[in-house]
């Protein structure tokens, strides 16, 4: 592996230049003319646009720049600019449009390269650092090391699926993996599922691609030009105060091909997890950012030849110790509470989805997921521990289990955007008990509930009433959902218009952020319902109580209107009741006169 010069690595604008990048050089590319990026270190050095021409093992660029602010430029240091003689300066040229351009040696891509350019106004040298970028560069631009391609994979034409990883934009955005991949004619298509619903085209290789219909969130079928490189890829989204195109790269890995889609599990919404059956009846559960995990049948030999990276799980499992107590509800829709013998938490809520385990001293109080007991979890006979993402702020503790013999399981349904993903996951909790059937029966059922709703009922109206979800903290803000966060989903697919809309959804992974008051009353005063969220400081009986918490929201519109509703405090816990608490936002929207008594986890404040 060549290293990056001398000069690079002494150079201090090191901000253009990404962690792990390896020089590419001209001898690795095929000759030719190729569009590429650059970044400079400095935003006065713009770059608008750039061509790289790959010759007889040397590559040249014409940099076109956004001002024309500069006279010459020197591929050095100012400092070595002054001691240079005329003849080693670059002179601008002026193309067709009267641009100023640059033509200018190229040593590698991937490469900070020093780059001195002199002010015409400043009469002065400044220092800039250039990174010509080899991931801009079109597939047949490299000669080995690029894209692995269908022919090197020895593809035959057919249905595929292959992980895939998303990088770029502000981080938040993700796709579904794996993902669908059609080879045809030897070419390469995958469908690219969207986590949001926000995007409305993709751009690869500067070719449009459109939305494609019946999927809930954005999906595109775009060309793959291969396998294990990242893929530059461009995303519209309307999801700003006018439509922005953002970049992003696809990689897509070539080691977790799978031939056809016979064997995986249908998911409708879900994107955290993915479940392939194999044929020798084991199931391989994929967790994004948390592992794999093959499941194997009762007294059936383990496969041999397993990667390191797959924790096996083998059936029964029924000696559960559950940290993540939002799946409590999942088991006992299943009819799975019977294998939770340990529990991370001792609510009331465990005692009543756990069926009165605990009184009878079938399910055990093993600790918190911090501080688990872990002289009881070894006695009891563990043999799967199921954390939420929590469990890493203790790193050490899931250390110890695994040490231990134990297997950890971390979920992320939490991370799911879609409220009908957190309940898709009952589908990963049937692999592990042995009851696929039923949670695809389970799953179906509360789907087909949100077809009573009716097509109207998907936020689009311009006139779909306005809700607002909140709680008010003890310092006195109002704590709300992000937009993109599967309440305001729940609220749009139940036929209301999620407020404030406008609430960051970049600035931390978080669901919730919050609001002063007076930032909350702008938002969200002529807001036609209001939501309390009651699931942290209890459950409230009365408007006074509402009034105490800020006096502030008795000018509310819902208030004045008689609009004012509390959730029941377990409504988060209970993800089986999904479908159940987007039918009562419904029947909050679109009824003259509710009953309460009709209400599952709402009921009005008076």
């Amino acid at each position: 592996m060549r290293m990056p010069c001398r000069r690079f690595r002494d150079c201090q604008s090191l901000d253009v230049v990404e962690d792990g990048m390896t020089p590419v050089y001209a001898d690795e590319l095929a000759d030719g003319v190729y569009p590429v990026e650059v970044d400079s270190s400095s935003s006065m050095f713009k770059i608008t646009d750039c061509s790289l021409t790959v010759s007889d093992g040397q590559m040249e660029a014409v940099m076109t720049m956004g001002g024309k602010g500069y006279l010459k430029v020197f591929m050095g240091t100012g400092e070595e600019a002054l001691k240079a003689s005329e003849d080693e300066f670059i002179p601008y040229e002026e193309n067709d449009t009267g641009a100023h351009t640059f033509r200018v040696p190229v040593e590698a891509l991937d490469m900070g390269i020093d780059c001195s350019a002199f002010s015409k106004n400043k009469e002065k040298w400044y220092d800039r650092v250039l990174v010509f970028r080899s991931d801009s560069l079109p597939a047949g631009a490299f000669l080995s090391g690029g894209p692995v391609t269908a022919k090197e994979l020895s593809l035959e034409d057919g249905s595929y699926t292959a992980e895939v990883t998303v990088e770029g934009g502000s981080g938040r955005a993700s796709v579904q993996s794996p993902a669908e991949i059609r080879v045809e004619d030897g070419k390469v298509w995958a469908t690219i599922v969207w986590s949001s619903s926000n995007y409305d085209y993709m751009k690869v290789d500067g070719v449009k691609y459109d939305l494609l219909e019946g999927y809930e969130t954005s999906a595109f079928e775009i060309p793959v030009a291969g396998f294990d490189w990242k893929l530059p890829v461009t995303a519209d989204t309307v999801a700003m105060s006018q439509p922005h195109e953002i970049e992003y790269t696809l990689t897509f890995d070539s080691e977790s091909l799978t031939v056809g889609d016979a064997g995986a599990v249908g998911l409708s919404y879900a994107d955290q997890f993915s479940i392939e059956t194999r044929e020798d009846g084991c199931s391989l559960i994929t967790i994004r950012d948390e592992g794999k995990f093959l499941v194997v049948p009762e007294n059936q030999p383990i496969p041999k030849g397993l990667s390191e990276d797959v924790t096996v799980l083998q059936r029964p499992l029924d000696h559960i110790y559950l940290a993540a107590t939002s799946a409590m509800d999942l088991f006992a829709g299943l009819d799975g509470v019977g294998n939770i013998t340990l529990s991370g938490t001792a609510s009331p809520l465990v005692h009543r989805r756990g069926e009165g385990r605990m009184e009878r001293g079938k399910m055990k109080y093993a600790g918190k997921y911090s501080a688990p007991d872990y002289e009881l979890i070894l006695s009891d006979g563990c043999n799967l521990a199921i954390e939420s993402t929590m469990i890493h702020h203790t790193p050490e503790v899931k250390e110890q289990l695994e040490r231990l013999g134990i297997p950890v399981l971390v979920e992320r349904s939490s991370y799911e955007s879609h409220p009908l993903g957190r309940l898709e996951w009952v589908k990963l909790y049937g692999v592990l008990l042995g009851k696929e059937a039923e949670a695809e029966a389970i799953f179906e059922d509360q789907e087909s509930r949100l077809r009573q709703i009716g097509s109207a009922t998907k936020g689009e109206r311009e006139d779909a009433p306005t809700v607002a979800f909140f709680y008010i903290t003890s310092t006195g803000a109002a704590n709300v959902r992000k937009p993109g966060d599967y309440v305001a989903k729940m609220i749009e697919m139940a036929g209301g218009a999620y407020v404030p809309g406008a609430a960051s959804e970049h600035e931390n992974a978080l669901s919730t952020m919050n609001m002063q008051m007076e930032a909350f009353y702008a938002a969200a005063c002529d807001a036609d319902y209001l939501i309390y969220n009651s699931t942290i400081d209890g459950e409230l009986s009365s408007l006074k109580e509402l009034f105490q918490k800020s006096p502030l929201l008795a000018d509310f519109k819902a208030v004045r209107e008689g609009h004012v509703w509390c959730t029941g405090r377990s409504m988060f816990q209970e993800t089986m009741g999904v479908g159940d608490m987007i039918l009562d936002i419904h029947r909050m929207l679109t009824e003259e006169d509710p009953d309460p008594d009709d209400f599952t986890y709402l009921y009005p404040l008076k």
